[in-house]
């Protein structure tokens, strides 16, 4: 299947074609007038739709669904010419793979380098960005909460880069320009079969997912902001002295195009470490079914934009995380994959979905890469998927990684068991489980962090309509906070193989708590919600107040100042800031 973008001015390349037009609105309509008006020797054969069959202006529009269940359209060039491209052209084409698909849109077509343009290494500044600072709206008044939380999200089609500082009680924001996507629809299109991407997602939906931002981070020095997206083409990089944003990559494109890690991390120089892999190795890997990649460790030094390559080891591509243990030795990595299972859910009887899911299902192996020898062991997670991993706030070598247990698919979301956060302790350069901590209602844990409370180590947990908060010392339950109630998740049982033999969607919340950050102490956590941050008393065990966020765009993950560094470090980084009080950890 060949897909490409089209707009008015490109409709000529179709001359001589019969085609099919996916829609049946205002925009398909004038679509068709335009041909029919222009002469533009293009023949429309049909429409498809997903309601009833009917005709417009003397062309038969047949309902999607009940067309292809008798007729196959593998031979077919469609357009889809509708304002609902972005939710239309995963779910109905991924199985009928017209020969050739094009996406009648401005929008989409202005996401991609217009042809002819290239994509040049950024080491120099690409813009300033547009500074604002705006205090908090509190419902309820807080107290100052020594703690800063970073998010990344698109509003009215920029990034924003946003620093919410719970000391000094505002939001200190950055927006600038998003970079278009460095490779055409065709072009990928043509060297990766939709067969090969995971989820049953097409094309478009591949890049976009990329594009989307992911984590912002905030230097030791507090200067520069690092903002990464889900295995993007470069890091953004905002200099808090100028404002400038650079867009950094340093390959050239005759080189190849290179991913980057979704999360990286910075020593206390101000460097940052990421992994970086090429995308033709990415596209080799899911070719052959390998997923495998040669990765790059390379250390960037903010000051002068210059990077290093410390090592090169082969691994699996879609890292989502690299940090470096407290004592700069070691680097871990974890890979989040998304799987392609090999039939349509919807096509397997429901007592089936479970064993096929263990049949497909690969496990994941973390790397831990020996910084000063360059020695790599691999360890495996035993459920699927690893995806975020937080160090000990005292220990430089014990690290707790969190499994999201499932496979998203285009069907629904497929759960193989219930949650889990894994206690891994790094010795003498291997990696090895020593706890875990899970129950049948842990669903999911998108964020955890771990922390000191009053000489404690403890780690906070999300789990949708919960707080999960767990004594990391023998992995047991310390307290569950529950935000609100949620008749799925208060009662599901992801431990019952009867609730999980059939495949189904996680339901849409009008609440969840999505990302967890701790202030210095210990003694508060910063819940984010759907709509607004919520001050969380760990001591009283009661929530304080909200911080509606500033605007309502959807959010990143949530990181927090210093998180991952010793609890030395980040007092010493935050004494900086403002005086601290004394206290016993």
């Amino acid at each position: 299947m060949i897909v490409d973008t089209l707009v008015i001015d490109t409709l000529p390349k179709l001359a001589g074609q019969h085609i099919c037009i996916f829609g049946a609105d205002k925009c398909a309509k004038d679509l068709v007038q335009h041909i029919s008006e222009q002469d533009l020797n293009i023949t429309v054969k049909f429409l498809l739709d997903t309601g009833p069959t009917r005709e417009i202006w003397g062309l038969p529009v047949y309902n999607f669904k009940q067309y292809t269940k008798q007729h196959s359209l593998a031979d077919e060039t469609i357009v889809i010419a509708t304002g609902e491209i972005m939710d239309i052209q995963s779910k109905e084409f991924i199985d009928v793979q017209p020969a050739k698909l094009y996406l009648f849109s401005t929008a989409i077509k202005n996401l991609f380098l217009d042809e002819g343009e290239k994509w040049q290494p950024s080491t120099i500044p690409f813009e300033k960005a547009n500074r604002a600072i705006l205090p908090f709206t509190m419902k309820n008044p807080i107290p100052p909460v020594p703690v800063i939380v970073l998010n990344g999200y698109v509003e009215d089609g920029k990034s924003v880069y946003e620093i919410a500082d719970f000391m000094q009680q505002h939001f200190d924001t950055y927006t600038c320009e998003i970079p278009k996507i460095p490779i055409s629809l065709y072009d990928f299109s043509t060297v990766c079969s939709v067969d090969n991407l995971s989820m049953r997602v097409s094309h478009l939906d591949y890049l976009m997912w990329k594009r989307t931002m992911h984590v912002v981070q905030l230097s030791p020095s507090r200067r520069f902001l690092v903002a990464s997206r889900y295995n993007f083409f470069h890091l953004d990089i905002i200099d808090r002295k100028t404002d400038e944003v650079t867009h950094w990559h340093n390959r050239d494109a005759s080189e190849g195009l290179w991913f980057y890690t979704a999360t990286g991390d910075f020593d206390d120089d101000d460097h940052f470490y990421f992994a970086r892999w090429t995308f033709k190795d990415v596209l080799a890997g899911m070719s052959d079914g390998t997923n495998q990649v040669r990765c790059q460790v390379c250390r960037l030094h903010l000051l002068t934009m210059r990077a290093e390559t410390l090592h090169e080891f082969m691994f699996y591509d879609m890292i989502h995380q690299v940090t470096i243990s407290g004592d700069g030795r070691y680097m871990v990595f974890a890979p989040m994959r998304k799987q392609r299972l090999k039939k349509n859910v919807s096509d397997l009887r429901e007592d089936d979905v479970m064993r096929c899911l263990q049949e497909w299902a690969v496990l994941d192996y973390m790397a831990t890469l020996d910084m000063q020898t360059g020695q790599i062991s691999f360890t495996r997670i035993p459920y699927p998927v690893p995806a975020h991993f937080e160090l000990d706030p005292k220990i430089p070598h014990l690290f707790y990684v969190s499994t999201h247990s499932l496979v998203p698919h285009m069907d629904g979301v497929l759960v193989f068991n219930p949650g889990t956060i894994h206690k891994i302790r790094i010795t003498e350069g291997q990696s090895a489980i020593e706890g875990t901590y899970s129950h049948p209602q842990f669903v999911r844990t998108i964020q955890h962090c771990s922390f000191l409370h009053r000489g404690k180590t403890l780690l906070a947990a999300t789990n949708q309509n919960k707080l999960e908060i767990i004594n990391a010392s023998d992995m047991s339950r310390w307290h569950i906070h529950k935000l609100l109630d949620d008749p799925f998740y208060d009662n599901a049982d992801f431990s019952n193989q009867n609730f999980m033999s059939r495949p189904f969607s996680l339901p849409m919340q009008a609440q969840h708590c999505n990302s967890i950050a701790t202030d210095i102490y210990g003694e508060h956590l910063i819940l984010t919600m759907n709509d607004s941050f919520l001050i969380y008393n760990v001591g009283n065990r009661q929530i304080l107040g909200s911080v509606p966020f500033r605007c309502s765009s959807p959010i990143g993950h949530s990181r927090f100042y210093m998180q991952n560094a010793l609890i030395g470090v980040a007092k010493k980084r935050w004494s900086e800031l403002y005086p601290l009080k004394d206290t016993k950890d």
